[in-house]
């Protein structure tokens, strides 16, 4: 799942430290890794998320379908599933 904040901030020119490549960055996007793990008792799939937020050390939780939707869509975020 990929994200961009709601105030789409343009995309920002940095340079590599070690090489000198310049590559775009997009301010404000964010990426996280989602797996289904099970179903509620509703049949909804729990889906746990890899966030690698906070830096170095990641995070992993779980949340409902639901949840998870409701807080993209707050965010402004753009969401793709993928079943099978």
């Amino acid at each position: 799942m990929w994200g961009r904040d709601n105030d789409m901030i343009p995309l920002e020119w940095r340079k590599d430290s070690k090489t000198g490549e310049s590559f775009p960055m997009g301010i404000g996007e964010h990426c996280v890794a989602g797996q289904v793990v099970d179903f509620d008792k509703n049949g909804d799939p729990i889906i746990e998320i890899s966030d690698p937020l906070p830096l170095r050390t990641g995070s992993r939780y779980q949340t409902d379908f639901s949840s998870l939707a409701s807080w993209m869509k707050n965010l402004g975020w753009v969401m793709a599933i993928k079943v099978g």
